[in-house]
């Protein structure tokens, strides 16, 4: 998946100002970085009229893939609507491919998604049939006894969770 230019760069988190996520994401593109802004499409009510949004999944949060050397940093963190890098006090940490992967494909299948405030841990599996095949998560059982599979994003203390047939479901 990754391409020549992209040898050696890594997924990494950015936070950014309320409501600026767009602003910064194509601003580090026109710089020349890939950057991965995941969003929903909302139904919302107005006055007049039914209206569908598109709001980022993660509020305040983008991604963007780089090397991250000091000329990238830089450009990184001078973008508008930047606050910083997410990481630890060693620095900016990275965001596994396989999660950046998993969000994708589960936001390409159309299926609903949900964002849970808190990360979820358990075991990690594989979808490995129907529109949401090849993401990799945790699988929440409901009390009704639905699978649902989550990905969760310690950077952000978040976690994206999508229902699925528990058929669908095998050990990674």
């Amino acid at each position: 998946m990754q391409s020549r230019d992209e040898t050696g760069s890594r997924w990494y988190a950015v936070w950014t100002r309320s409501n600026h996520e767009d602003v910064a994401a194509s601003h580090l593109k026109a710089v020349g970085l890939r950057t991965f802004l995941p969003t929903v499409e909302l139904p919302s009510r107005r006055r007049d009229r039914k209206v569908t949004l598109t709001r980022p999944v993660f509020p305040g949060y983008l991604f963007v893939r780089s090397r991250l050397q000091a000329e990238q940093r830089l450009a990184i963190l001078r973008a508008p609507g930047v606050v910083s890098l997410l990481g630890s006090s060693l620095g900016p940490q990275s965001v596994p491919d396989w999660q950046i992967r998993s969000i994708e494909i589960a936001l390409a299948s159309r299926h609903p998604v949900e964002v849970l405030l808190n990360l979820v841990s358990g075991r990690l599996v594989r979808i490995v049939e129907g529109a949401l095949a090849g993401m990799e998560g945790v699988v929440v059982v409901s009390p009704s006894g639905n699978s649902r599979v989550a990905v969760s994003l310690e950077l952000l203390g978040r976690s994206l969770v999508v229902n699925v047939p528990t058929a669908a479901v095998k050990a990674a």
